[in-house]
């Protein structure tokens, strides 16, 4: 076992993720552990191993931003057109150690920034960029409902895109009306 990337999650708070601190070829054949720690066994659950009886969640859709907006000098507010459950993925570009911070939600306040009133908070997520090469992200262990993704980048972070990935359940779909 070793630390990595994530560095805060909560389902109710977002999460926090240090690009830095992926280790490079990990998940790859040859990739040297010889500094990482054992894992500690522990007792289990409990309970009887059970096969999944629904099919697994999954982005099912990715709603790009259709109108961008300045409020304040830093921050972006990209309108994703469509309110969704899921979470906001987002390519950017800049200097190792920079951070961005992600909010999420439904409205606008007088002022054109997101809002959480209607939907719960406060809850965001933050990226600390590797540096150097264009670099692509998500959250891994949350989600919120939003149509609105503020984003608050610090100068020298160029933000190439940012999509809203809804998520459910990966049902065959097996009509529609209109």
């Amino acid at each position: 076992t070793a630390a990595g990337p994530v560095v805060f999650n909560c389902i109710f708070g977002g999460e926090d993720y240090d690009a830095r601190r992926e280790p490079k070829g990990w998940d790859r054949p040859g990739f040297d552990d010889s500094r990482w720690e054992p894992a500690a066994v522990g007792a289990g659950p409990g309970g009887r191993l059970l096969a999944a009886s629904a099919p697994p969640v999954k982005v099912m859709r990715a709603f790009p931003t259709v109108r961008v907006t300045r409020p304040k000098p830093g921050i972006s507010v990209h309108d994703l057109g469509q309110n969704l459950s899921g979470w906001p993925r987002i390519t950017l570009r800049g200097p190792a150690g920079a951070q961005v911070k992600l909010i999420c939600g439904e409205l606008l306040d007088g002022d054109g920034l997101v809002t959480q009133r209607s939907s719960g908070g406060p809850s965001w997520f933050t990226y600390t960029l590797a540096g150097g090469a264009l670099e692509d992200w998500h959250p891994r262990f949350t989600y919120y409902g939003f149509r609105y993704v503020q984003v608050e980048a610090p100068a020298g972070v160029a933000v190439e895109r940012v999509e809203g990935q809804f998520l459910h359940a990966a049902v065959e779909r097996v009509g529609s009306f209109s």
